[in-house]
């Protein structure tokens, strides 16, 4: 094997490693969006009730989520930035 070939398992395992980073990234997205939809969270304890905002915590896994998935994007078109992620 010369150096410029590229082994079959590192290919492999690259793919896969995209895969899991857009399909992570898709749910990651949809748990936000979830968040920012439903963002009225109330907590019964037994003797308090707790009114709780999610909608920056779902802002925060939207960007995530998008961020991830353009990783596993990026590793597609063998960019150095998103294998780095």
């Amino acid at each position: 094997m010369s150096n410029n070939e590229v082994s079959g398992a590192a290919i492999g395992w690259s793919a896969f490693a995209a895969f899991m980073l857009m399909m992570m990234g898709i749910f990651q997205a949809l748990a936000g969006i979830a968040a920012i939809a439903n963002d009225e969270l109330f907590i019964a304890g037994q003797d308090y009730v707790v009114k709780l905002d999610t909608d920056q915590w779902g802002w925060v896994h939207l960007i995530i989520g998008i961020l991830v998935f353009l990783a596993g994007l990026g590793i597609f078109s063998g960019n150095v930035l998103a294998r780095t992620v």
